[in-house]
């Protein structure tokens, strides 16, 4: 159950998280492929809120004995000793360690419930456990909003609220355990968060400063150096608000950098590795298949049995002809250039790649120079990937670059 926000900045907001909330319910309230809708007449009673199934009221099911111990466990036990700071630093890995790998097996306890194949497959199962989870966060947003309580954004298992009195939360903590059964604790507080237009996307500044990101295209893996390097920067930027009033200063200071970032794509001063997409080949490239037809595809197979009688590099590279590669992701086109120039290619191995003019969109990055980067596309892609967090600012990269200014550039 998702409560979106509206879009902009909020100061002072914690975060109430449930622990553990599907195996909690799923302990909580005796669920298993044996006790939901159990042929007891008696048990029919005990409704499931919103669903037309019952739970078992006689005895106890199996999987809610087994994930209710591993939850207590890991709640109750790993948990605690992985926050407890009288402990060593190598202690508390281990068992932040041994939580987090609890909390894998936990959460997909639930998933497996409506998996087909699973040995103890039941619907109902998994129904009643989402069920259960929504009646559980609409009850818990009703009792914020008696007690007083700012609730701004909700999602499956938490809620964001604003400028809570410490009171109100206690109370509202007290009444979950007593009145739900299930462990709801304040997980973060933030000194401000930033909500965008996107769903479950938005970044947060902690109280000791620190950016916590959720969503974000700046943030992954693949993203090029470059563009992660001035995003991270923008995020330094907005670490240092306090107040509305710092806003203002901030935001000049992230149009300047917007501003200089473009004018580094145009002229070309940005070293071409830090502009590449690094993304792993998920299989060998023989796996990928084109959808550029039959014809296409007995072509990718003729250049390739040109590779085995010793064709030059620069005729094996002319030979892939746009259609043979038509529909393939852009890394695994990369890929394809690399081993037409005898580089040998494996399934799992990261593919560096740069997006060009012309062509295939794409080159390998220790084939591509200067002047075969294709700097609309990199301009277009940090439109994206900036305008992920602009939006929560009441900016959008375009007012700050706007598109007429380049189009000459283009031109």
């Amino acid at each position: 159950m998702v409560i979106e926000p509206k879009p902009g900045t909020y100061f002072g907001v914690s975060v109430l998280d449930f622990a553990s909330l599907y195996p909690s319910i799923i302990k909580v309230h005796n669920l298993s492929y044996e006790t939901v809708n159990c042929p007891h007449e008696e048990c029919r009673s005990n409704r499931v809120p919103d669903t037309d199934h019952w739970v078992c009221t006689r005895k106890s099911g199996i999987e809610s004995l087994v994930i209710g111990s591993l939850r207590d466990l890991r709640v109750g036990h790993y948990k605690v000793l992985a926050k407890d700071k009288t402990l060593p630093k190598e202690s508390k890995d281990l068992y932040r360690t041994v939580t987090q790998a609890l909390k894998i097996f936990l959460n997909a306890s639930y998933g497996v419930m409506g998996f087909e194949t699973f040995a103890l497959y039941c619907l109902p199962v998994a129904e009643a456990t989402a069920a259960f989870g929504r009646d559980a966060i609409t009850r818990t947003i009703e009792k914020c909003k008696n007690e007083g309580v700012s609730v701004i954004y909700s999602d499956t298992d938490s809620l964001f609220i604003e400028n809570p009195a410490k009171d109100k939360v206690a109370e509202v903590l007290r009444w979950a355990d007593k009145e739900l059964g299930v462990e709801l604790e304040v997980d973060k507080v933030y000194r401000y968060v930033a909500f965008s237009e996107r769903k479950k996307n938005y970044f947060g500044v902690l109280e000791d400063g620190t950016a916590d990101i959720k969503g974000l295209t700046g943030k992954k893996s693949q993203t090029p150096e470059f563009l992660k390097k001035e995003f991270y920067e923008m995020l330094d930027i907005l670490g240092n608000v306090y107040s509305q009033d710092d806003f203002r200063q901030a935001k000049s200071r992230i149009k300047k950098l917007l501003i200089d970032m473009v004018a580094s794509l145009k002229d070309r001063r940005v070293p071409i590795d830090d502009l590449s997409f690094n993304v792993m080949m998920g299989k060998s490239i023989d796996g990928y298949r084109s959808t550029g037809g039959p014809e296409s595809l007995k072509r990718t197979a003729a250049n390739q049995e040109s590779l085995l009688q010793g064709t030059q590099v620069a005729e094996r590279v002319t030979a892939l002809d746009t259609s043979s590669m038509s529909g393939l992701p852009q890394h695994v086109k990369a890929a394809m250039l690399l081993r037409n120039s005898n580089r040998e290619v494996k399934a799992g191995e990261i593919i560096s790649f740069v997006k060009t003019k012309g062509g295939y969109g794409v080159k390998p990055t220790i084939q591509a120079k200067p002047e075969d980067i294709d700097v609309e596309k990199y301009v277009e892609y940090a439109s994206s990937m900036f305008d992920q967090v602009l939006s929560a600012l009441d900016l959008s990269f375009e007012s700050v670059v706007p598109r007429s200014s380049l189009d000459a550039f283009w031109s």
